[in-house]
C-alpha cells in the first residue's frame, strides 16, 4: 500500500497554473481533516458506528483526492464497518489511522515545502 499517490498530486500539479494551488490544496486538507479524524476516533470510542462510517467516507475522499493513498484506503474499510469484534481491535484501527495520518500529513508537508 503507498503513502501517497503522486498520479493525483500530479493531476493536481496540472492545475497549477499560477503556483501555489497544490501548497493551498494540502494545508486546507490537513487544517480540515484533523477534525474530521478526531470525529471518526470519538465516534468508534461512544459506539456511533453509523457515524464513523460517514465521518470515514468524508476523510476518504478527501484523502484520495489529495494523493494520501494508504490513509484513504484504511477509510474505506473503516466506511464499510459494521461493528468491531473487540475493543482491542477498535484500538488497533484508530492507532493505525492516527499513524497513517501523521504519516501522510508529514509526506504532504514535505512534498510542498
Amino acid at each position: 500500500m503507498e503513502l501517497i499517490n503522486n498520479n493525483a498530486l500530479d493531476e493536481l500539479r496540472m492545475m497549477d497554473e499560477e503556483g501555489g494551488f497544490l501548497k493551498e490544496i494540502v494545508n486546507l486538507f490537513i487544517t480540515d481533516s484533523v477534525n474530521t479524524l478526531n470525529d471518526i476516533k470519538n465516534h468508534a470510542a461512544s459506539g456511533d458506528i453509523g457515524a464513523m462510517n460517514k465521518s470515514a467516507h468524508k476523510l476518504k475522499g478527501s484523502s484520495l483526492s489529495i494523493g494520501a493513498q494508504a490513509l484513504g484506503e484504511l477509510c474505506f474499510k473503516l466506511e464499510k464497518t459494521e461493528s468491531f469484534s473487540s475493543d482491542d481491535e477498535k484500538e488497533q484501527n484508530m492507532k493505525d489511522l492516527q499513524s497513517l495520518y501523521d504519516q501522510s500529513v508529514e509526506a504532504l508537508q514535505k512534498i510542498i515545502a
